[in-house]
């Protein structure tokens, strides 16, 4: 007994040995208290534990199926960069690409469409998911419900990309249901089929930007093809005037660019004349009407068309570019879901033990309520007697 406790003893006029029995008395009084609700203690956390055992029970088991993702090696995605024969065969350089994509990306793209709703919505609704996920007997079903409550809300992905220093690179994706063997098959098959819709995404975007290429091409060919012809009927017309010309004249053969008059001009000033900058009458009417007659019958200006055959070349590389899916994959699944056959919910050992406490708690209160409500009626009698008497 300290100090304070002496004084205060001495002040009430109660000494430190009394306080001691006082104490002892108390505690006598405790145990006694405890010993005669005994049943009624042991009651209650039979009664609780019992409840919360059988809760434990009753409550169905959730598992977790798991898939281990892991990003694309080289080899599994060099299919995807094609070496653009053409354009490096012009220019002597083999750096050149049609297209390229590098490892992460694709993996990036890969994630992306791993936790698109839409592309879950899509899985579901093609492999009629809603006949294995919906109640038994439950007729009336809503598919929206059912899609979002017990497929798309239930996956799960952990990035540990930029997370885990240890595992950079490492992506995991989970399914949880009540049924082990579906969740694990289903969940396979989803990475699976975003695996497939990866590839076929990155080549339809490879054929798309060939068919732009193509089309780009046509318009070119075609566009030239006009000109040429324009550029025909041109000189056609110029070929009938000079023909004109030169029966005016008389000109049946051609004339020497040296018998014109200004050629002797251009010789005194040193200047070169081409005879291809001569006036076409000069070639004489025998020669323009032969060559009007080749101009007017001729069917298809492509031979006289400058680089027409390249870009035919082109448009026939492009036309039959084609990218084959086998070997290609967007991800490496290091480790697919398996059937383990432990449960993940719920933890029945840790709520019947919360139950067992719970139990003791409410017991230790049904026992304090039950003794102040014993202390309370014979306070009652024994004022009653003291009035009677």
């Amino acid at each position: 007994m300290n100090k304070l406790e002496s004084v205060n003893a001495h002040e009430s006029g109660t000494s430190p040995a009394h306080l001691a029995v006082a104490n002892e008395i108390d505690l006598y009084e405790i145990i006694a208290i405890f010993k005669r609700y005994r049943w009624l203690m042991i009651g209650v956390v039979f009664f609780v534990s019992l409840a919360t055992v059988s809760f434990a029970l009753l409550l169905p088991k959730v598992y977790r199926a798991e898939v281990v993702i892991t990003p694309p090696s080289i080899k599994d995605v060099e299919q995807l960069n094609i070496f653009d024969m053409e354009t490096s065969k012009k220019e002597n350089d083999f750096g050149n690409y049609f297209y390229v994509i590098q490892e992460e990306n694709l993996y990036d793209k890969f994630i992306r469409f791993l936790s698109s709703k839409q592309l879950q919505h899509n899985f579901f609704k093609e492999n009629n998911l809603l006949d294995y996920w919906k109640d038994e007997g439950d007729n009336e079903v809503n598919f929206l419900e059912v899609f979002h409550k017990k497929f798309s809300d239930k996956i799960a992905i952990d990035d540990l990309r930029y997370q885990n220093k240890n595992e950079l690179e490492t992506v995991v994706i989970t399914l949880e249901g009540g049924d082990e063997k579906l969740i694990v098959e289903w969940l396979n098959k989803y990475v699976v089929y975003v695996d497939k819709y990866t590839i076929e995404s990155i080549i339809n975007g490879i054929t798309t930007k060939a068919q732009l290429q193509i089309e780009g091409i046509s318009r070119q060919i075609n566009s030239l093809r006009d000109v040429e012809k324009s550029r025909r009927l041109d000189l056609i017309e110029q070929y009938k005037e000079a023909v004109l010309v030169a029966d005016s004249l008389g000109m049946t053969d051609q004339v020497s660019i040296s018998f014109v008059p200004y050629s002797k001009l251009a010789k005194k000033m040193d200047i070169t004349l081409d005879p291809g900058d001569s006036p076409l009458y000069l070639r004489g009417s025998k020669a323009l009407q032969a060559g009007l007659s080749v101009l007017q019958q001729r069917k298809n200006d492509d031979p006289f068309i400058s680089n027409l055959r390249n870009l035919q070349q082109r448009m026939k590389y492009l036309s039959h570019l084609d990218v084959e899916k086998a070997g290609i994959n967007a991800a490496s699944i290091d480790q697919f879901a398996f059937v383990s056959g432990e449960s993940v919910k719920p933890n029945r050992k840790l709520i019947i033990v919360i139950g067992f406490l719970l139990g003791c708690l409410m017991a230790l209160f049904a026992v304090l309520i039950k003794n102040w409500q014993t202390s309370a009626n014979e306070k009652v009698k024994n004022t009653d007697r003291s009035l009677q008497a």
